[in-house]
């Protein structure tokens, strides 16, 4: 509840929105972002939208996590080949800088586990999957990350099985398919049900949410 003379009240008003849940997002103690979801009425806000939010955000920062962590492996390994070429004749030195650099790498490798383990508890806590396609130069779709483990749960395909989606729709939702995420590719975010074949055959319901982010 805000007073009547809060200006982010009267902002609220402005937009519509009678209750809102704000979750925010921290890495290493400093804010980030924050994730949020309003409803025009009045709402008693439940835990367990709170909960999902927060699963959200833990997702969105280990793919961060793992993208950075990978990001330092590959230039600590260049940086190795470089430094090894150009300075073989100084042995000792090049032999001091390369330790260094390998305790360095072996940091990054463990931060990498840590970081990979919190991804496959998340997933393992959720029933539904999540997943992240970066949009190529040419408008190609390039899968970055799933959520394994619950991907398969529900599908029954394990994701290198999964690397050609539409085959899993139904014929009839498969052209509505491809629309929302040609939609999503235009910058809108979409949400549909769609019919899906599950790998044993079963046809199931699924109701997905797609969200552009731009870089």
């Amino acid at each position: 509840d805000l007073a009547e003379d809060d200006g982010f009240r009267h902002f609220m008003a402005d937009m519509n929105v009678a209750s809102i849940v704000i979750v925010p997002i921290l890495r290493q103690n400093e804010l980030i972002g924050f994730i949020s979801t309003g409803w025009r009425n009045p709402q008693k806000i439940q835990s367990e939208i709170v909960g999902l939010l927060q699963v959200v955000g833990e997702i969105f920062l280990n793919a961060m996590d793992r993208r950075d962590n990978e990001a330092r492996i590959r230039k600590f390994n260049e940086e190795l080949t470089e430094r090894v070429e150009e300075r073989t004749h100084e042995l000792v030195s090049v032999n001091r800088q390369l330790q260094n650099q390998i305790e360095e790498r072996e940091r990054a490798e463990t931060a990498l586990r840590e970081s990979e383990e919190r991804y496959r508890i998340v997933t393992e806590v959720i029933s539904d999957y999540a997943f992240l396609y970066a949009v190529e130069p040419d408008n190609t779709l390039k899968l970055e990350w799933v959520t394994a483990e619950s991907y398969e749960r529900i599908s029954g395909f394990t994701v290198n099985e999964g690397l050609q989606p539409y085959r899993r729709y139904n014929a009839e939702y498969e052209r509505l398919a491809r629309e929302d995420v040609q939609r999503t590719l235009e910058g809108q975010p979409t949400e549909s049900e769609y019919r899906v074949r599950t790998k044993s055959g079963e046809m199931r319901w699924i109701y997905m949410r797609r969200f552009p982010i731009w870089d």
